[in-house]
């Protein structure tokens, strides 16, 4: 069993605020054709949220990922996002009857437009529980 650090929300509503967060490197033409074109001044990079899922504990719940301040926060543009849960997130796992949790990610795509900190919200909309992520890069 590995034990990992976290975040713990109880209620609907409640919000984990990460930020500001170090400026985004200078924009890349990789950059530019991973998010699905240029986007003026701003820079892109990648962000990855990991968060716990579980089948065997009904109380867990949704959450929303924002972005704030010179950020904006937006779904990649790639074949595989469909499998990647953003901007809302559902904690729930259907296991196909295996009683199991274990850590999953959401990616995104952050752009900085260079004026003021970005900031990275994390907000719990419930559902039958709590918000539990676990770590961002």
């Amino acid at each position: 069993r590995v034990h990992k650090w976290g975040y713990l929300g109880t209620r609907a509503g409640e919000s984990l605020r990460l930020g500001p967060l170090p400026p985004v490197p200078p924009r890349t033409a990789a950059a530019d054709a991973a998010i699905g074109g240029a986007f003026g001044n701003c820079s892109a990079q990648r962000a990855t949220l990991g968060y716990l899922s579980s089948s065997t504990r009904p109380q867990m719940g949704r959450f929303l990922v924002t972005c704030a301040g010179g950020c904006v926060c937006l779904r990649w543009s790639a074949y595989w996002q469909s499998e990647v849960p953003f901007p809302v997130v559902d904690t729930r796992a259907d296991m196909h009857n295996i009683n199991a949790s274990v850590t999953r990610t959401t990616s995104f795509a952050m752009l900085h437009n260079g004026s003021g900190g970005c900031e990275l919200r994390i907000t719990s909309l419930g559902g039958e529980g709590r918000l539990t992520p676990l770590c961002t890069s």
